[in-house]
């Protein structure tokens, strides 16, 4: 799962609409789902826009369909879904989402799980992918015949790198339009290989219909042009010329009300400060390492330790898989202190 912290991209297109449109974001219970709403808020307060009266979050299970239906969309222009865990199949994973999809008249724009759902919904199946892709930053393509003429990537080249976060991908039907797809080679620990190259839909648009999904994290700061894409979705959205709200109300069904000050300060420190530093050292260890005792000299003292460590199917009945590793199984330790700022891997 990604880190809550993982930041998001600072540059940030402003909308051509005549006004900013009201989204709810409904969250899948998944951590990039912040990534999304500093994005929306950050976008928000480059149009002058409040975001509490702009943008509206509610988790996917908080309220059943009807009382969204009656009493939220009424004072909504767009929809985003969020990513998150589980399969769109499945009603505990997916909630109110399904039914969003189906039902809604407004756009919809879904992301990596909402992105899926899309396809379930219009006759497209969800299946396991040939090489699960976790974190890693991906190259895109938009298809020749129509992505690179769709709206929603107006302004952007043919090719870019995404991060991408999945381990399940879409086929689609002759309801859906293919608009980018994979290129180049991704990882592929789960087949012993270090590298392979996938097809695998990036991108789609409901044939007739404003819904659009994209396999891919637009809301990460290593994705490029996420911004432009989000920007580009709020462009597309039908408002009218009057300052429509949210009502104070349905404000008060959110998650979260975004102060406009605390936002403003924390873009204006995102954009100006250094927040993180890298730093890899390697190290070469023995064939049959002691990993368990490394673990112990590095963190075996701190009030927080964390040792994550992955071995082949077939050591999970040795005792010492937990203590040696040998480098050609291409396992990995990961081994941090919630007390320290190290970690090693």
């Amino acid at each position: 799962m990604p880190s809550v912290g993982d930041p998001v991209s600072p540059s940030l297109s402003s909308s051509s609409a005549k006004r900013h449109p009201r989204t709810l974001l409904v969250d899948n219970y998944d951590s990039y789902t912040f990534n999304l709403l500093q994005l929306l808020i950050q976008q928000c307060l480059a149009t002058n826009n409040q975001p509490d009266t702009h943008i509206l979050v509610i988790r996917n299970n908080q309220y059943s369909w009807a009382y969204v239906r009656d009493n939220i969309l009424p004072y909504i222009d767009n929809v985003i879904i969020s990513p998150g865990p589980g399969t769109p199949e499945k009603e505990e994973d997916f909630g109110i989402c399904r039914n969003l999809i189906l039902h809604s008249n407004f756009p919809v724009l879904g992301i990596c799980l909402g992105h899926q759902g899309i396809a379930d919904c219009f006759g497209g199946r969800v299946v396991r992918a040939s090489v699960p892709v976790h974190g890693q930053r991906c190259l895109v393509e938009l298809v020749d015949d129509r992505g690179d003429n769709d709206e929603l990537f107006r302004g952007i080249p043919k090719e870019f790198m995404v991060v991408r976060y999945h381990s399940l991908v879409v086929e689609v039907s002759d309801q859906l339009e293919v608009l980018a797809r994979a290129k180049g080679h991704v990882a592929a620990w789960n087949q012993g290989i270090e590298q392979v190259e996938t097809r695998d839909v990036m991108a789609l648009k409901v044939v007739g219909k404003p819904i659009w999904g994209v396999q891919f994290h637009p809301e990460s700061v290593c994705s490029e042009y996420g911004d432009l894409i989000l920007s580009n979705f709020h462009r597309l959205t039908p408002v009218d010329g009057e300052q429509s709200l949210i009502p104070e109300h349905v404000c008060r069904l959110s998650l979260n009300t975004v102060d406009r000050q605390k936002w403003a300060a924390d873009d204006r420190q995102m954009k100006s400060a250094v927040r993180w530093s890298m730093v890899r050292k390697t190290v070469r260890l023995s064939d049959h390492a002691d990993i368990g005792g490394l673990f112990i000299a590095l963190f075996g003292d701190q009030r927080m330790p964390l040792w994550n460590n992955s071995t082949n199917d077939n050591d999970n009945n040795n005792a010492n898989s937990r203590s040696q590793i040998h480098p050609k199984n291409n396992n990995i330790s990961i081994m941090a202190s919630g007390a320290t700022k190290g970690s090693v891997t």
